[in-house]
C-alpha cells in the first residue's frame, strides 16, 4: 500500500478530494483500521478496470488488468485484519485479472486454508506450484509446498508427502 502511495496513483483517481487522503489512510491502517486504505484501493481498482475495458488495445488492456490484479493482493491483505471473506473475493478477483498471478493463488490459498476449505486451498497451491518460476517465487513456492506436503499426509500419502516437504525445505 505505502509503494502505491509514493507512487502517485491514486492522486491521479477521479474525485480524489472525496477520498480518505493518503496519510489518513496510512494513520487508520497504523491504528488497524484498513477502511481508508481499501476505500482508495477499491477506487483505484474500479478506474482501471474500466479503463482496461474501453481501451481498444489487447496488450494495453492486460497490462492494466496485471497492474490491477497486484492491486486487489494488496487489497486483500489489508482485508484478511477484519474481514476473511473480503480478502478471499479479492484474491479471487486478482486470479480472475491474471491467472498466472502466483502471489494471489498463493494468498488465496491461505484463507481458503483458514476458512477450512481443504480442496480449493490444495487447488489454489497446485496453481501456485504450476505457475510459479523457482527463483522469483521461492516464498510462495515453499509455502504452497509445505500445505500440499501436510494434506497428503493427513490423505495417507506419506512418501508423496516427505518427497513434497523436502523439495520445500531447499526453499
Amino acid at each position: 500500500f505505502i509503494s502505491i502511495c509514493i507512487s502517485g496513483k491514486f492522486s491521479r483517481l477521479e474525485r480524489y478530494s472525496e477520498l480518505p487522503g493518503e496519510e489518513q489512510a496510512l494513520l487508520h491502517l497504523a491504528n488497524g483500521d484498513p477502511s481508508p486504505a481499501l476505500a482508495l484501493l477499491e477506487k483505484l481498482m474500479d478506474e482501471n478496470i474500466d479503463r482496461a475495458n474501453n481501451s481498444s488495445s489487447e496488450e494495453k488492456r492486460q497490462q492494466i488488468y496485471r497492474d490491477v490484479s497486484g492491486y486487489a493482493c494488496c487489497f486483500g491483505s489489508l482485508s484478511e485484519i477484519n474481514d476473511i471473506m473480503l480478502a478471499t473475493s479479492a484474491y479471487e478477483l486478482a486470479v480472475e485479472l491474471m491467472s498466472s498471478n502466483v502471489v494471489a493463488w498463493s494468498r488465496l490459498g491461505d484463507v481458503y486454508q483458514k476458512a477450512n476449505s481443504t480442496s480449493k486451498a490444495v487447488w489454489a497451491y497446485q496453481n501456485v506450484l504450476d505457475f510459479a518460476d523457482g527463483e522469483i517465487d521461492v516464498a510462495e513456492i515453499a509455502n504452497a509446498s509445505r500445505h500440499l506436503s501436510e494434506h497428503l499426509y493427513a490423505g495417507g500419502n506419506s512418501l508423496q508427502a516427505a518427497k513434497l516437504y523436502n523439495s520445500a525445505k531447499q526453499y
